[in-house]
């Protein structure tokens, strides 16, 4: 098991990158459809192994973060993966914690200012 880990490191299948190969693979005109759903399978079952996920809670959270991830602005998706969090409701915090949101105003119907952390992190990914 020690080996295994050892390699996946070193050829950096990581999490992010199963998550990828799953999502991005799409079927070849020479693949059949068993083909692309045992592929497809695969992926995702390493992707998983990756991650980690042992029950039903963790694979809800995982896949909630995911999408989270997507839906956020570049900014804060950077600011995230810099702080490396996993837990979904985390997540949130943090992005919340980063705007500058008017005492007393609903956040959906203003527009908050980014704080000075996030613009940094915009500029160094924008270089």
């Amino acid at each position: 098991m020690v080996l295994k880990q050892a390699v996946l490191d070193a050829y950096l299948l990581s999490t992010e990158t199963y998550r990828r190969k799953f999502r991005d693979y799409l079927k070849a005109s020479a693949t059949t459809y068993l083909e692309f759903a045992n592929n497809k399978k695969r992926y995702f079952m390493k992707w998983l192994e990756a991650a980690k996920v042992s029950t039903f809670t963790v694979l809800v959270n995982l896949i909630l973060v995911e999408e989270f991830l997507r839906r956020v602005s570049n900014p804060i998706r950077l600011y995230l993966a810099d702080k490396e969090e996993n837990n979904f409701t985390r997540c949130a915090q943090l992005a919340d914690s980063i705007l500058k949101v008017p005492s007393g105003a609903p956040s959906n119907t203003c527009m908050p200012e980014l704080s000075l952390p996030v613009v940094e992190i915009w500029r160094k990914g924008s270089k």
